[in-house]
């Protein structure tokens, strides 16, 4: 995958995913062991997801802020207004 120039992004290993699961041991709740451990997994898993969640955002805004750069650049160092969802800012 990460030879691959067509399909770069983050790379996940089972080791991460173990690790997210040590993390989550004290938090774990549950009346059983089973029920504990299913918590425990969950919390692992969601541990991960928000992790690949914030990589996605990290990624975009990188990009985004290139292309203001070079907004900028071919502006000659301007004012730029940028409108979003919440009108301009």
């Amino acid at each position: 995958m990460a030879d691959d120039p067509d399909n770069e992004g983050l790379e996940l290993f089972p080791r991460d995913i173990l690790y997210a699961f040590e993390l989550a041991g004290p938090y774990a709740t549950g009346r059983s062991n089973t029920a504990k451990l299913e918590n425990r997994w969950e919390i692992a898993l969601s541990l991960i997801d928000r992790a690949i969640m914030e990589s996605d955002r990290g990624l975009r805004l990188l990009e985004l802020t290139n292309e203001v750069e070079e907004l900028r650049k071919k502006n000659g160092g301007g004012t730029i207004y940028i409108a979003g969802p919440f009108g301009l800012g």
